[in-house]
């Protein structure tokens, strides 16, 4: 509000200082007196000018927000109006004003009047166009921001619960069974909550992050599935500082040992890679177990939540564009190289 009552303001001063600047190089060709007298009578109408039209057009302006709030081009367009109204009242109250103060130096003729409050008024409907046109956008920017924020958030909140049960029920387990290894969970659970309170408070993160995050996840299930269980990582050097949105690889990694590891009594290998493709990079997490039984991603992540939301969280880090691509045996992301944003965090 008070942002738009200083724009208000602006408004008017550019429309006043135009018109006056045109009023008293007119008026002053034909004006009786001297040179500093004819100047002294045009600043004190000018002064007379300027405090009327800045009081009326910064009370309309906010008159005008206050039953248009600016949310629409029609609101801007309303405001554009009103600011032009404005000034051609305020001058018409001020002309009065000055021919009734001073009826024997303020005289002009009506045509000159006229094009007076022409300028006037085109000048502070052209700036205002441009000015609330601008704070338009600003607010339409915003108001984006928050929204994506908002939904990545209720992105995260699903994602975090969903492994954070798993890990629990593993605990659970080990117990009763394996006090010990029990312990060496509870330590890395511990990171791992540590790792996912701050990833919920950041958009991105880099993948050396996420890859610690995920060591922490497997050697939890590692004490669920012993042998059954084997993992292989191969990640270029170079892409460890590469961002992506945070928390995305877990709910990959997750989504092999629970398809892949979980379905078969047989050995099972859940491998992660990341490999260098010039501007962009590709991160595959693949498992030899029973695989998807189709290729295509919207009906694999129609089937739950984790996938769907990594989709998701990954098609607005990537603009929109299709960055998740399902395989027989995995799921394959392809993001831009970014190793700086304004939003991620580095887990220490």
């Amino acid at each position: 509000m008070r942002k738009l009552f200083r724009l208000a303001g602006w408004v008017g001063l550019v429309g006043i200082a135009t018109g006056t600047i045109v009023f008293f190089s007119i008026g002053s060709l034909n004006a009786p007196g001297t040179h500093s007298r004819v100047w002294i009578r045009s600043v004190t109408h000018a002064a007379i000018y300027t405090g009327i039209m800045t009081a009326v057009i910064m009370g309309v302006g906010n008159w005008v927000y206050t039953w248009l709030p600016l949310q629409s081009y029609r609101a801007v367009a309303g405001h554009v109006v009103g600011q032009a109204g404005a000034t051609l009242v305020s001058f018409a109250v001020a002309t009065g004003v000055n021919h009734v103060l001073f009826p024997d130096t303020f005289s002009l003729s009506g045509p000159v009047l006229f094009i007076v409050a022409g300028v006037a008024a085109g000048t502070a409907a052209l700036w205002s166009s441009f000015a609330y046109m601008a704070e338009f956008f600003q607010r339409m920017q915003a108001a984006q921001s928050a929204a994506y924020d908002a939904r990545l958030q209720v992105l995260r909140a699903q994602i975090n619960p969903h492994f954070l049960f798993n890990a629990f029920n593993t605990v659970a387990a080990l117990i009763r069974t394996r006090p010990k290894e029990a312990e060496a969970v509870v330590e890395d659970l511990s990171d791992l909550f540590r790792y996912t309170l701050h990833a919920s408070e950041h958009d991105t993160a880099r993948l050396t992050d996420e890859l610690d995050a995920v060591r922490r996840y497997l050697a939890i299930e590692k004490a669920r599935f012993q042998d059954r269980l084997q993992v292989d990582v191969q990640v270029d050097d170079g892409l460890r500082q590469m961002h992506m949105p945070s928390m995305t690889l877990q709910p990959l990694v997750e989504n092999a040992v629970k398809h892949g590891v979980g379905q078969t009594t047989a050995p099972c290998e859940v491998s992660i890679q990341a490999h260098d493709l010039r501007d962009r990079w590709q991160l595959r997490v693949s498992d030899t177990g029973p695989g998807f039984d189709t290729t295509n991603p919207d009906v694999i992540c129609s089937r739950g939540t984790g996938l769907s939301n990594v989709r998701e969280r990954l098609s607005l880090f990537v603009g929109g564009h299709e960055a998740l691509l399902i395989e027989r045996q995995g799921v394959v992301i392809t993001l831009p190289k970014r190793t700086t944003t304004a939003s991620d965090f580095s887990d220490s």
